[in-house]
């Protein structure tokens, strides 16, 4: 109580001028032998209950929320540094292989039957005129 008395002189004496705005301050001084009922702590609860009529705030305390997308990032991370990435690389190794005979695999069926089909429609013309 007294160290309240002394810090308010203070800033009485800190602040003269202004001393017409400083409100009054009263402090109560608490004794050891307090009930449950005169417990600051007793409007915690009701404090809870108004700011969180749902009852959501129970569920929270179960377990962290943040725990599910952090274990999501971990697994595909791992998956993607340990799986994805090295799948990659030996397809990339093997490509030149692939592309030789895919190459082939165009140049044997499908170019074929693509100059056939412009041979025929070569004698097809479009002409534009303006109306």
């Amino acid at each position: 109580m007294e160290d309240i008395e002394h810090v308010r002189i203070y800033l009485l004496e800190q602040y003269a001028d202004y001393s017409k705005d400083i409100p009054e301050i009263s402090v109560e001084e608490q004794t050891g032998n307090q009930d449950e009922k005169d417990s600051t702590h007793k409007g915690r609860n009701v404090l809870i209950k108004d700011r969180d009529p749902k009852g959501i705030n129970c569920f929270l305390k179960a377990g962290p929320v943040a725990l599910l997308p952090g274990l999501l990032f971990f697994i595909l991370s791992f998956l993607h540094i340990w799986l994805i990435i090295p799948t990659v690389q030996l397809l990339l190794m093997n490509m030149h292989r692939v592309n030789v005979v895919w190459a082939s695999v165009l140049d044997l069926t499908i170019s074929p039957f693509f100059f056939s089909l412009g041979r025929c429609f070569e004698s097809i013309s479009i002409h534009c005129t303006k109306d």
